[in-house]
């Protein structure tokens, strides 16, 4: 018994859809667009870690300049209560165990006299406007400042 095949291909072997055969696997394109994709996501994953990094760094230095201007400014008010008469506290410094940290005090006079308390003669009554500027290292490696400043009585050898 012989059987025919058809030639319109019915009978016969049948023909994959083009459907299958491609869904076998990824085209370049579908590769590079994934790829892409995937690159974009890391890439922004990578620039966020290195942004916490670089925040937590200037937060820990900031704490730490806050922490040394507080001392400072401590020892300095100790200083102004104890200290002799004609003894000056050094205005600028570096702290060896801090490279990078630095810090300057300025002082400013100011008369607390009214204007009729000046026309009258009356006796100056200053106060010292003190105020302490700590440098710091930043994470970009530019400095930064932190200023404290404290209101305190003229020492006598000041007038």
């Amino acid at each position: 018994m012989t059987t025919r095949r058809s030639l319109s291909g019915r009978g016969g072997r049948k023909r994959r859809s083009s459907k299958v055969a491609h869904s076998k696997g990824l085209t370049l394109i579908e590769v590079v667009a994934a790829v892409t994709v995937f690159s974009l996501v890391v890439f922004g994953l990578l620039s966020s870690v290195e942004n916490d990094t670089r925040g937590l760094h200037e937060a820990k230095n900031l704490r730490i300049a806050l922490r040394l201007a507080q001392e400072k400014m401590d020892e300095l008010l100790v200083w102004h209560l104890t200290a002799p008469e004609g003894q000056n506290f050094p205005t600028t410094g570096e702290w060896e165990e801090y490279p990078g940290y630095s810090w300057l005090i300025e002082q400013e006079e100011i008369d607390l006299r009214t204007e009729e308390e000046i026309n009258e003669g009356k006796d100056p009554y200053t106060v010292m406007k003190t105020t302490l500027t700590v440098r710091y290292p930043r994470a970009d490696g530019s400095k930064g400042e932190v200023k404290l400043c404290a209101i305190l009585r003229a020492r006598e050898s000041s007038k």
